[in-house]
């Protein structure tokens, strides 16, 4: 993977294509509204808005481990309504996709998501202080269009 983070692409792993069902919550939790002080970790995202939300097209799918966090990562290239939500860096590194984050112990049962998977994804709109591109992070709400 060209320009990805290097631990986050050394360990990308891809989810086949699953049978659709029309318009079901991929991830609905108990607590679907954002928590801002939760999502905008100060220390390394800078918070746009609370309630983001991006509709687009599933191009990978990962999972890594960070500070003994398993966190799980799907690079989501948006719908032409939502290009503007990414920037330089998103275009340089994550080609033109938005990062969308979810966290195991905030979803221990992790969605089965895509390649070419057309959703709706909700959450905090932050941008990565460590990486510079924007993100969804985390996300509470995913719905498969």
């Amino acid at each position: 993977m060209i320009g990805m983070a290097g631990g986050y692409a050394a360990s990308m792993a891809f989810a086949p294509k699953a049978a659709s069902t029309p318009n079901p919550i991929i991830l609905n939790p108990p607590n679907a509204k954002a928590d801002p002080d939760r999502a905008a970790d100060t220390s390394n995202h800078i918070l746009f808005n609370a309630d983001g939300r991006l509709t687009g097209r599933v191009i990978e799918v990962g999972k890594y481990v960070e500070n003994e966090q398993d966190r799980y990562h799907f690079l989501v290239l948006p719908d032409l309504s939502f290009k503007d939500l990414v920037n330089d860096r998103n275009k340089e590194s994550l080609m033109g996709a938005m990062m969308v984050e979810l966290l195991y112990k905030d979803n221990p049962v992790i969605p089965r998501m895509h390649i070419g998977q057309h959703v709706e994804i909700r959450g905090p709109y932050v941008q990565d202080k460590t990486n510079g591109w924007n993100e969804i992070d985390p996300a509470n709400f995913i719905k498969e269009l």
